[in-house]
């Protein structure tokens, strides 16, 4: 009886490890991808104020827009691999 409350315990406390490191991982994540924003966001800044015609924010709107539909392109790319992730670890838990 003894050793199966130890098992129980582990594993509960191996669970709520897995979970908060998967929280770090995601929180790591949002915060890199949030840099990138800004990053993008203050070149977008410098190139407008820096731009003399209308032509060359025109350029510096288009050049924003293409840099941020590829961190988005990359977003969804890596949420597809997560989803993925996920379903695997669904058919490991329903296998056991």
């Amino acid at each position: 009886m003894k050793f199966f409350a130890i098992l129980t315990l582990s594993m509960i406390s191996f669970s709520a490890f897995a979970d908060e490191e998967n929280f770090a991982k995601a929180k790591e994540m949002i915060l890199a991808n949030i840099d990138k924003r800004i990053t993008l966001i203050q070149e977008h800044k410098t190139c407008v104020a820096a731009s003399g015609e209308r032509s060359a924010l025109k350029a510096c709107h288009k050049k924003h827009n293409a840099d941020m539909q590829g961190l988005r392109s990359d977003r969804k790319t890596m949420k597809e691999q997560f989803k993925n992730e996920r379903k695997e670890r669904k058919a490991e838990k329903k296998k056991t």
